[in-house]
């Protein structure tokens, strides 16, 4: 008895020890996005900085770079490609790519929800185009809740793949911007 109830508190000492390691590892950044608008979503690059994606009444999308040290930077794209309510497009997504580039995805407002063609706009951090207006994808169905992925591929600079399902087979494209 005695050698089992050493081994239970031995047990609880060690398991105490990893949660306080683990939690003493934790950096939590705290930050009032009330100025900003609702957080819609964000994104982590592998440096650390964070894309946030936010929406107010007014501006239904903002995005937005939280750096390490708490600073924060607005991307401003209107002036590359419009979203808002008079536009033809309506954005889907916005992910991280390489260190400084964003991909913005979305698709016209005219096309059936069943038979989506996804086009993608490459920008940098400063808001400017690299790549513009390119088919990311087609036939994609939105009332099936299909699914797409998009990835860095590390094996080329600057570049990404996409994965998607499609008549329930996985695809996949890689893309490489300048």
């Amino acid at each position: 008895m005695n050698n089992r109830k050493y081994l239970v508190w031995h047990l609880a000492v060690i398991f105490f020890a990893i949660v306080v390691v683990n939690c003493s590892e934790v950096n939590e950044i705290k930050f009032d996005l009330t100025r900003y608008g609702n957080l819609v979503t964000a994104r982590q690059y592998d440096d650390g900085k964070l894309l946030i994606v936010t929406s107010k009444q007014d501006d239904p999308e903002l995005l937005h770079l939280i750096y390490q040290n708490g600073s924060v930077v607005s991307i401003s794209y209107e002036d590359s490609i419009n979203f808002k309510n008079s536009s033809t497009w309506i954005i889907e997504n916005r992910y991280p790519l390489a260190t400084n580039y964003v991909i913005l995805i979305y698709y016209s407002q005219y096309d059936a929800k069943d038979d989506i063609t996804m086009h993608g706009t490459i920008i940098n951090l400063e808001g400017k185009i690299t790549t513009e207006n390119f088919i990311l994808f087609d036939h994609f169905n939105r009332s099936n809740r299909d699914k797409y992925s998009i990835t860095e591929y590390n094996d080329i600079s600057k570049s990404f793949m996409i994965t998607y399902n499609k008549f329930n087979l996985l695809k996949w494209m890689k893309y490489a911007f300048s």
